[in-house]
């Protein structure tokens, strides 16, 4: 994105933050359930910050929008992986069973650390053949735009419970007795 050295590695830091909240929003969301409806919000909203990324003006002295806006963008991206991957990761280490769960668990770590070695790959062979940063973050919004999709056709059902749960937590205070 035509950022120096210093300022990319503080993207990084926004990343983090970003996955962080979504984390903490998500278990808050939950209250001690494994909530699968937060995933499919969670998908939309990295495909969506990734691909305004994607069309985002490369250079960032020569508009202030990029400059304010990437890490706004970083941060949300990271947001919506946080509330994805806790449900996820929750219902492993909760459902597995305990002999399998370690086994489990190293699958799902070498699925997501494979994910990053492809998208680094990727990233590396598109600035080989000097497609630019843009290029880059358009090609990772295809599989987030998949996995936003399936997630929501795959889980509407929850998406719908957890939307309609969360308006009537706005409304009123529900006590269970």
């Amino acid at each position: 994105m035509g950022l120096d050295e210093k300022l990319s590695t503080l993207m990084f830091v926004f990343a983090a933050l970003g996955i962080a909240s979504g984390a903490i929003v998500a278990g808050r969301l939950s209250q001690r359930n494994i909530e699968f409806g937060t995933m499919p919000g969670g998908a939309a909203l990295m495909t969506a910050a990734t691909y305004i990324i994607g069309i985002m003006p490369a250079h960032p002295y020569n508009s202030v929008w990029p400059f304010i806006m990437l890490p706004i963008l970083i941060f949300l991206c990271g947001t919506g992986c946080g509330l994805f991957i806790v449900p996820l990761d929750t219902f492993m280490q909760l459902r597995l069973p305990a002999e399998k769960r370690g086994e489990g668990l190293a699958l799902s770590s070498f699925m997501s650390w494979s994910g990053v070695l492809i998208a680094g790959c990727t990233l590396y062979l598109l600035h080989k053949i000097k497609a630019g940063p843009a290029a880059g973050f358009m090609i990772m919004t295809i599989p987030t735009a998949i996995l936003a999709f399936v997630s929501f056709f795959a889980l509407k059902d929850f998406a719908f419970r957890f939307f309609v749960n969360s308006i009537v937590r706005l409304i009123y205070k529900v006590r269970v007795i």
